[in-house]
């Protein structure tokens, strides 16, 4: 079976990470993967896992995520990817034409207005993945045409968890596979060895994964609270921006660069001693088994790959969410959920579980429980494989 995967993100992250992991599986089962990406870090990852993989520029995207969806000055976005429109149709045309695969998988729902055309181009079915919570589908124009183009091209939905599903339509065949990881018990730490307690925020450096709210967190328990934490940020810096540029972008909030901003806050508040900037390392698996507790305030409403990540090593989480379902975090239970991406809600949450160890390890045995019941490779890799066979039997 061929199966290409469309990606538009430069920028390694658990978006790519997820694919590359299920696929790593699926090759025991004939399944060859390639790869059409934007040029980046992710490149290299792909190529290191023996994919191949053709590389552009920019794919152009249309975001409608709960998130990110245009609006206000955001609109200036949706200018950049009409900008791109004509070198990403030349591009996947290319790379799409005469080509003889499967299944054409699109790994990002912002990738969801190319479908008609991957589909004519390729010839192939088209699976598409979300992976974030959606606008709600009465919420216009755009909504509608998105939701004709899934009805009408695509073969099959993916989501990545019931938080993502329920925010679908609900007359939609939407299968739920979870990411998956597997899991090295045996891998070397990364860390040195612990003298205090340890907190970690993981992921690409970005706004919205609550970085700031992070940062803040630590300032409150390190200097209002006097509480000795290390704080631990791990992730690739996204943007590197200097000069008028820099300075119009993060005025407008559209693009910031967010390892300068850390490094800023954390020479301005003095706090060298107790936050650590790791930079992007390839396999985090290295540094959880060292953490007491994970944090992962975004925005995004939603528990993010780490979470779980995270919780195959016992170590809990502290999310901003509101009211998820039971299969990523249980409040109280699986780790601790705040109501928003704030820094004083989140150290509250720190600060509880840096003083009741008893709860720690609680929360750390069930999440772990839970990881290795929803989060298990090999089942939900062969949950996706089922999907592809079925995708191709119906054609």
């Amino acid at each position: 079976m061929r199966v290409l995967v469309i990606h538009p993100v430069g920028t390694f992250g658990g978006a790519s990470k997820s694919i590359i992991e299920f696929h790593n599986h699926l090759r025991n089962y004939s399944v060859d993967m390639e790869v059409l990406c934007a040029s980046g870090s992710v490149v290299e990852q792909f190529g290191n896992n023996g994919y191949l993989s053709f590389s552009v520029k920019h794919i152009s995207q249309f975001d409608n995520t709960g998130y990110g969806y245009y609006r206000g000055i955001r609109w200036l976005l949706l200018l950049r990817e009409i900008a791109f429109l004509l070198p990403s149709f030349i591009s996947i045309r290319k790379n799409l034409k005469n080509k003889n695969y499967d299944i054409i998988h699109i790994n990002e729902v912002t990738l969801i207005p190319w479908a008609a055309l991957m589909r004519r181009w390729a010839d192939a079915p088209i699976v598409v993945h979300v992976r974030s919570l959606q606008r709600k589908e009465t919420a216009g124009l755009r909504s509608r045409w998105l939701k004709y183009i899934m009805k009408k091209h695509v073969a099959r939905i993916i989501a990545i968890d019931n938080s993502v599903r329920r925010t679908l339509p609900q007359e939609f065949c939407v299968n739920v596979i979870h990411n998956s990881m597997k899991v090295d018990v045996n891998k070397k730490h990364s860390l040195n060895t612990r003298t205090r307690f340890r907190v970690a925020i993981v992921g690409v450096l970005l706004k919205l994964k609550g970085v700031y709210e992070f940062l803040e967190a630590a300032r409150i328990l390190v200097h209002d609270r006097g509480l000795d934490i290390e704080f631990y940020v791990v992730g690739e810096n996204t943007r590197e921006l200097s000069g008028w540029k820099a300075s119009i972008l993060k005025r407008l909030d559209l693009a910031h660069d967010v390892r300068r901003d850390i490094e800023e806050f954390v020479a301005k508040n003095s706090l060298q001693d107790h936050i650590v900037l790791m930079g992007f390392i390839e396999d985090v698996q290295s540094i959880y088994a060292d953490l007491d507790v994970l944090c992962f305030p975004s925005h995004l409403n939603a528990a993010g790959r780490p979470v779980f990540e995270a919780a195959f090593y016992g170590v809990p989480s502290i999310v901003a969410v509101k009211d998820p379902p039971p299969d990523t975090i249980i409040h109280g239970e699986t780790g601790i959920c705040i109501d928003k991406p704030d820094g004083r809600l989140l150290a509250d949450a720190i600060e509880r579980l840096f003083n009741n160890s008893d709860e720690l390890k609680i929360l750390g045995k069930n999440a772990k429980e839970l990881a290795n019941r929803n989060f298990d490779i090999k089942k939900n890799a062969e949950a996706l494989l089922k999907l592809y066979n079925n995708v191709i039997a119906q054609q």
